[in-house]
């Protein structure tokens, strides 16, 4: 498994740099920036409003640029929400993408309407969630990367600010914080160390999740392999490699837990099983599950025991 990773790691940042060269000629060879141009294939990549950090390298580290990503499919009653969500943030260092995986139902309507909002936007056809979020990735330059899909939204107009003002440790890679439940009183608090027991049944919401762009060069891309839960298992991978967390007790965004997880259920299943046989022993596999219920219980002790 780990030299597919790398495998994959190669190909994604040979391509990212191919980009990057041919993006740095398109600025040079013309000031518009409202046109189409076309890389690879039948995919066509969409340069509009680009805002990139122009600033020093101190001053880079007080506000770093932050690549906001969404990915979309057919979603034209929840595309608007989530672009206005990310254009009325506070915070205004940041290169917007929607990765649209060919859609047929006006969302790319809705998507035009705000291309002076957007630094980029594509629209192919795709192999699934995670494959338009590593497409995403490859065209990201922020500091940051942070994936905010259709359907979601960030919590408040302040979130991105208030979070880059708490990160004070440079040497963190990943940042993550609350998520509330769209449509429900629910809020989803994540423990404040993560460790790789965590993932033996639970992950972070990769919505409440702010990564350093450098990790998917050093950790690779999202493995498509997993259609569900191809996050927490790139969470797993990266953990077990000392990937540094940090977090933030704030609620970055509302989630919205209806999706392809919840209509699949038994492939998600299957997904745990075979996530849990790759990367947990077999003396992992018959001990976690009695820890993980003995520190419930002991939660629902404490909790008693404070009243």
């Amino acid at each position: 498994m780990p030299n597919r990773h790398r495998s994959v790691e190669d190909v994604r940042s040979f391509n990212c740099t191919i980009r990057k060269f041919l993006e740095t000629i398109r600025v040079t060879l013309s000031a518009s920036s409202s046109f189409s141009f076309a890389i690879a294939g039948n995919q066509k990549i969409m340069p509009l409003n680009r805002r990139y950090s122009c600033v020093n390298d101190g001053e880079s580290r007080l506000q770093p640029l932050i690549s906001i990503i969404t990915v979309v499919c057919n979603a034209n009653e929840t595309i608007n929400d989530t672009i206005q969500s990310v254009v009325n943030q506070s915070y205004k260092n940041i290169e917007y993408i929607v990765v649209d995986g060919g859609s047929k139902d006006g969302t790319i309507d809705i998507i035009q309407r705000y291309e002076n909002k957007l630094s980029n936007w594509v629209s192919e056809k795709d192999s699934g969630i995670y494959d338009a979020m590593n497409k995403g990735i490859a065209l990201a330059h922020g500091n940051w990367v942070i994936f905010l899909n259709s359907g979601d939204s960030f919590a408040n107009d302040d979130v991105l600010e208030r979070v880059v003002s708490e990160n004070r440790d440079h040497s963190v890679q990943i940042i993550y914080g609350n998520t509330r439940v769209k449509d429900t009183n629910n809020s989803l608090r994540p423990p404040k160390s993560i460790h790789k027991r965590f993932f033996f049944y639970e992950t972070l919401c990769h919505q409440s999740v702010f990564f350093k762009r450098e990790v998917f060069e050093k950790y690779g891309y999202f493995d498509l392999k997993y259609k569900i839960i191809a996050d927490r298992e790139w969470l797993l991978r990266a953990t077990m490699q000392n990937i540094r967390y940090s977090y933030v007790d704030l609620d970055i965004c509302i989630w919205d837990a209806a999706g392809y997880s919840s209509d699949n259920i038994s492939l998600y299943v299957k997904e745990n099983i075979d996530l849990r046989m790759s990367y947990f022993s077999l003396v992992e596999r018959l001990i976690l599950p009695w820890v993980m219920r003995y520190n419930k219980l002991r939660r629902k002790a404490e909790i008693l025991l404070s009243y």
